[in-house]
Protein backbone atom coordinates (compact mmCIF):
# COMPACT_ATOMS: atom_id res chain seq x y z
CA UNK A 1 0.00 0.00 0.00
CA UNK A 2 1.18 3.77 -1.01
CA UNK A 3 0.50 6.29 1.46
CA UNK A 4 -0.02 9.88 0.73
CA UNK A 5 0.59 11.11 4.28
CA UNK A 6 -1.68 12.50 6.57
CA UNK A 7 -4.41 14.26 5.46
CA UNK A 8 -6.99 17.44 7.73
CA UNK A 9 -10.33 17.86 7.26
CA UNK A 10 -11.54 21.19 6.52
CA UNK A 11 -14.91 22.45 6.18
CA UNK A 12 -17.83 25.00 4.68
CA UNK A 13 -21.14 25.22 6.19
CA UNK A 14 -22.34 21.94 7.12
CA UNK A 15 -20.43 19.86 4.40
CA UNK A 16 -16.35 18.39 5.27
CA UNK A 17 -13.64 17.75 2.72
CA UNK A 18 -10.29 16.60 2.60
CA UNK A 19 -8.16 17.11 -0.55
CA UNK A 20 -7.53 14.43 -2.99
CA UNK A 21 -3.56 13.66 -3.48
CA UNK A 22 -2.60 15.10 -7.19
CA UNK A 23 0.01 12.87 -8.04
CA UNK A 24 -3.35 10.21 -7.55
CA UNK A 25 -5.49 12.35 -9.41
CA UNK A 26 -3.16 12.18 -12.07
CA UNK A 27 -2.49 9.09 -12.24
CA UNK A 28 -6.19 8.31 -13.55
CA UNK A 29 -6.16 11.50 -15.25
CA UNK A 30 -8.91 12.98 -12.88
CA UNK A 31 -9.47 16.65 -12.41
CA UNK A 32 -12.56 18.78 -11.15
CA UNK A 33 -15.85 16.99 -11.81
CA UNK A 34 -14.34 13.67 -12.75
CA UNK A 35 -16.62 10.99 -10.72
CA UNK A 36 -15.33 8.27 -7.78
CA UNK A 37 -16.88 5.67 -5.95
CA UNK A 38 -16.85 5.95 -2.19
CA UNK A 39 -17.58 3.33 -0.11
CA UNK A 40 -17.01 2.03 3.73
CA UNK A 41 -15.59 -1.09 4.11
CA UNK A 42 -16.06 -3.46 7.30
CA UNK A 43 -13.38 -1.77 8.52
CA UNK A 44 -14.80 1.19 8.73
CA UNK A 45 -12.23 2.56 6.19
CA UNK A 46 -13.48 4.87 3.07
CA UNK A 47 -12.54 3.51 -0.43
CA UNK A 48 -11.87 5.61 -3.07
CA UNK A 49 -11.95 4.50 -6.52
CA UNK A 50 -11.93 6.28 -10.05
CA UNK A 51 -14.84 5.67 -12.79
CA UNK A 52 -13.11 5.63 -15.57
CA UNK A 53 -14.64 6.33 -18.93
CA UNK A 54 -16.79 3.89 -20.27
CA UNK A 55 -17.78 2.57 -16.70
CA UNK A 56 -21.10 3.20 -14.84
CA UNK A 57 -20.91 4.44 -10.92
CA UNK A 58 -21.07 0.87 -9.85
CA UNK A 59 -17.73 0.34 -11.76
CA UNK A 60 -18.82 -1.56 -14.53
CA UNK A 61 -17.84 -1.74 -18.31
CA UNK A 62 -20.32 -0.12 -20.48
CA UNK A 63 -19.95 -1.92 -24.02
Amino acid sequence: MFSFGTKKIVGANYTRYIALPKAWLSAFNMDVHSPVKVEMNEKKQLVLTPVLTGQDDAGVSQA
